[in-house]
């Protein structure tokens, strides 16, 4: 019976149906209970419906009954990362490599779980990995980002280049060869392999308009091309930049962007149509995501000046200012809490409080949504004096005009130092230690916005140094007036 009840479970699971076969697993097993694949299975299900407590005892139910079943353990510790335990996860992954030492994914396991915690171990793990398989992409792969964030990009290179040309089609092993280049400031190639992101597991695709065939970059294509927005916001602003050259080559385009984005882009640029549903995309004859448009187009690295290209008629004009008059700064302190860096790219407000009291700055939150509503009330109550733009702003085109009302914006990695430099406003961005990949490691300008200027972290987790110097630039601003 159990085979049966195996296949269509197996079934189920390559469906994506984790529901389903859970609980036909657990009818099953309720006749069935030393049926030790049934509860592997049974945890595998629970794990991808992201229940970490169910999953853990059906786990250790089939551990118990197969104590020697390979990748059990490294299960338990994914269970044990859902139930918030890393130090267990650990644990897990250091008792697999105890009984199957001669298992690379079991050392990658233990790498990844020690990296969740900072341990320099995981680079031990991942060349323990590697030492027993030397040509694994997938295990370089983690080395090379492992690599990263110890700013070591010539160790990362010499592993990446090799196994990137003999494993073209090794997604991870790609995105992390195209970050390299970013990291090391190759923006053309990294440019040019950019669509190795759609392999790459930590980015999320939208699958609703695969049918359309993806342009290839041929000139002679007459039908309407759709631009698909991609990531979040920020990736959006970043890369729609491109789209006017798409207009220029002769191209009938059709832009997806999400509904906040219509009227500050739909007023800086002219295409056929402008989309926000995906249902609106008949009669496209082809696609292309908007991070693929500069390796369609040709564009180089030097082809980036930094220049402003979303137009805004309310627009502020430091000309015109008034030197005598406080320094007004828009503030953001925290990014989207569902960012995968966010708990190294945001921070409180409490640790900017020694810039809040320097005299001759006006501080205007922008702050989105209600991340930092309590601490903005926090720091009034503290005696600091922190403006809020008025009511109903409801799109990007209200936030340019409140950006537009600052002399300088303020913000760590989030959607906002996007726009700003997209509208070539003064903004001054936080970067966490192991910044995103667009930023480049080293400088303190970017190729991307002329009008941004970088404050980079030199030691992991410490605000410490970049604030002290947005601290002392913004004296110097109080001391000698605008520049």
């Amino acid at each position: 019976m159990t085979e049966a009840i195996e296949a269509q479970v197996a079934s189920l699971m390559a469906r994506q149906g984790f529901r389903e076969a859970a609980q036909l697993l657990e009818r099953t097993l309720e006749s069935c209970p030393t049926w030790t694949v049934g509860w592997l299975n049974l945890g595998l299900c629970r794990l991808r419906l992201r229940q970490g407590d169910p999953a853990a005892l059906a786990l250790e139910k089939g551990l118990e009954l197969e104590p020697c079943r390979p990748r059990v353990r490294l299960s338990l510790a994914d269970a044990a990362i859902l139930r918030g335990q890393p130090d267990q996860a650990i644990d897990w992954c250091q008792e697999e490599c105890r009984q199957f030492p001669k298992e690379p994914p079991s050392w990658i396991a233990l790498g990844m779980a020690l990296e969740r915690l900072d341990c320099p171990e995981a680079g031990e793990a991942y060349r323990e990995g590697l030492r027993l398989s030397p040509n694994d992409p997938e295990i370089a792969a983690h080395l090379g980002r492992w690599l990263h964030h110890q700013h070591d990009l010539d160790s990362a290179k010499s592993l990446l280049d090799p196994l990137h040309r003999h494993h073209p089609h090794q997604g991870r092993l790609q995105w992390q060869w195209a970050v390299n280049c970013f990291l090391r400031g190759d923006v053309t190639r990294g440019l040019h392999h950019l669509d190795s992101r759609w392999a790459a597991p930590e980015f999320p695709r939208d699958r609703s308009l695969e049918a359309l065939p993806l342009w290839n970059g041929d000139s002679a294509v007459r039908e309407p091309i759709l631009v698909e927005p991609e990531q979040g916001y920020g990736d959006t602003l970043q890369f729609v930049r491109f789209v006017p050259e798409l207009v220029r080559r002769g191209h009938r385009v059709w832009l997806g962007l999400p509904r906040p984005l219509h009227r500050l882009v739909g007023n800086s640029m002219t295409v056929e149509r402008i989309l926000s549903r995906s249902d609106e995309a008949m009669g496209a004859g082809c696609r292309i995501p908007v991070m693929s448009l500069p390796s369609r187009l040709g564009v180089r690295g030097e082809d980036l000046d930094g220049a402003p290209y979303l137009r805004f008629t309310g627009a502020f004009d430091p000309q015109n200012a008034a030197h005598d008059r406080p320094l007004t700064v828009g503030l953001v302190w925290r990014g989207n809490p569902v960012h995968a860096n966010d708990r190294r790219r945001s921070l409180s407000l409490g640790i900017l409080y020694p810039l809040l009291g320097i005299p001759g700055v006006d501080w205007v939150s922008l702050q989105w949504g209600d991340a930092g509503r309590l601490e903005l009330d926090q720091a009034r109550a503290d005696g600091f004096s922190i403006r809020t733009p008025p009511s109903g702003i409801t799109d990007f085109q209200d936030t340019a005009e409140q950006v537009c009302r600052t002399d300088l914006i303020l913000t760590v990695d989030t959607a906002l130092c996007h726009l700003a430099g997209a509208i070539g406003h003064p903004v001054w961005t936080l970067l966490p230690y192991n910044p995103d990949w667009r930023w480049a490691l080293q400088g303190d300008r970017s190729v991307w916005y002329g009008s941004m200027r970088l404050y980079r972290q030199t030691r992991l987790d410490s605000w410490a140094e970049p604030l002290e110097r947005v601290r002392e630039a913004l004296l110097g601003h109080h001391r000698h007036g605008r520049e």
